[in-house]
């Protein structure tokens, strides 16, 4: 599976209230608009500034329409008052994978850009592996659990899997990734020699367990946002 620069120019590094994490460009037909993880939109409502990051400087633009998915996904769709944006249509379905499968996600860990050059305005993200591990059922919400490592700022970016002919297929979204079970990590400092535990300090330690919003309920957003658009 090769990435090209139409998928990483879909995908823009975005700044709202609650937070910075990333989003990205579907179009389906005459249908276009944003999709990301709902808590990266926490609160935002329509006729709300956001900002998308260039190369320096952040950009307003004004939320047109927003929806979530009513069953609590993690997932957002939305549209913009004043941004037209050309593109390709995008592949976005429910595919057969198996345990051990590869996949690929876009976004922008810690804030972090990509050199490569945009075909837009906009940064382009940076790309990570991970292996399909399954499904699991978490406060009533299936989700699809990756085998791999995810850092802050990816949340809201795409999934992509090789359906078998080498062709890029979105498969979901980047909600999180799960802490280790143990509570804390201890910090220690050393002076080369004896490490002795600093009081008061503690990590929580990644799991490896990436959490991504399912294909299903990520075209039962987007398919909600073109419906309430349309009345």
């Amino acid at each position: 599976m090769r990435l090209t620069s139409g998928h990483l120019g879909t995908c823009v590094q975005v700044r709202t209230a609650a937070g910075v994490g990333t989003c990205f460009f579907r179009k389906s037909g005459p249908h276009g608009g944003f999709l990301s993880a709902a808590h990266v939109f926490k609160g935002v409502q329509q006729n709300e500034l956001i900002y998308f990051r260039e190369t320096k400087d952040w950009s307003p633009f004004t939320v047109k329409e927003i929806v979530r998915h009513p069953d609590g996904h993690d997932v957002c769709a939305f549209t913009l008052e004043n941004l037209i944006w050309a593109a390709e249509d995008s592949d976005l379905r429910p595919v057969g994978m198996f345990p051990g499968d590869p996949v690929r996600f876009l976004g922008f860990p810690h804030g972090l850009s990509n050199t490569y050059p945009s075909e837009t305005a906009f940064t382009t993200p940076l790309t990570r592996h991970a292996h399909l591990s399954g499904a699991i059922i978490h406060n009533g919400i299936t989700l699809t659990v990756l085998d791999g490592f995810n850092n802050p700022g990816y949340s809201g970016g795409p999934v992509y899997a090789d359906i078998g002919d080498g062709t890029p297929i979105l498969i979901g979204i980047i909600s999180g990734y799960r802490n280790e079970l143990r509570e804390k990590s201890l910090v220690y400092r050393t002076d080369g020699v004896v490490e002795t535990e600093v009081d008061g300090l503690f990590v929580k330690p990644n799991s490896g367990m990436i959490l991504a919003v399912q294909s299903a309920a990520v075209l039962d957003t987007f398919h909600l946002l073109h419906t309430s658009n349309a009345e």
